[in-house]
């Protein structure tokens, strides 16, 4: 196990490796304001274990919706290219690390939605884990913020930048890891099946009783997965 050393400049967790395999991880995090890691934390001492292992990570603090509701039209769409502009810049920060030369993005929840519309776009992303993804951006915006009584114009805002179809493209060419729980009260079955649908070549795994949080187990799946595609030492 070798050292590491972690920056955080208010807007990012950057943890660097005392010696780099030329791996990297982007790490996007979870929305679940009532716990306290539902910012760049989550993932923290995920990173700091692969740094053993010399990864160099880059763990930024995301935007939408974290700091601003949902509205109910193309600005929604607007805010969500934002968000994805400032994941590419934070995609060029860790890409520029010295020796960087295989990264991958994993994401929990709309980190993972961002993240697998960022590895569609973007081909430095070598591999793609999915934690508890929904298939669309409207779905959870209409049920918990905005409850529009015709959502169907609301949701054909984002036909052409829908999780479940950036997952199908990423994993045509590339290595996928789409975690899951049996009991996920925001992802339920159909969810599940959707992705299975578009990416038939991901590895999916479905933890029991899990939650929407997952567990030890579908970190311990993450780990051992990460340290095969980043081939790490």
């Amino acid at each position: 196990m070798t050292g590491c050393e972690v920056r955080d400049d208010g807007s990012a967790y950057l943890v660097r490796p005392s010696e780099p395999s030329g791996a990297a991880v982007l790490f996007l995090h979870w929305f679940d304001p009532p716990e306290v890691n539902s910012d760049r934390t989550e993932f923290l001492a995920e990173a700091v274990r692969l740094a053993g292992r010399g990864v160099r990570s880059l763990l930024p603090q995301q935007a939408f919706p974290w700091s601003g509701d949902p509205v109910g039209d193309d600005r929604d769409r607007a805010t969500i290219e934002t968000e994805l502009t400032r994941l590419g810049a934070a995609l060029d920060t860790l890409a520029a690390g010295p020796g960087v030369d295989r990264i991958a993005v994993v994401g929990h929840d709309y980190g993972a939605m961002y993240g697998a519309v960022l590895a569609a776009r973007d081909p430095r992303v070598r591999a793609l884990a999915a934690l508890a993804p929904d298939a669309s951006w409207s779905t959870w915006f209409q049920a918990f913020w905005l409850t529009l009584p015709d959502p169907d114009p609301y949701a054909a805002l984002f036909a052409d930048l829908e999780p479940v179809d950036a997952v199908g493209r990423v994993a045509a060419d590339r290595p996928v890891l789409l975690q899951f729980a049996d009991d996920d009260f925001y992802v339920p079955e159909a969810v599940r099946d959707r992705f299975r649908e578009a990416a038939p070549t991901a590895t999916t795994t479905v933890h029991p009783k899990a939650g929407h949080r997952l567990d030890l187990a579908a970190l311990t799946v993450r780990t051992r997965w990460l340290a095969e595609v980043l081939r790490l030492p």
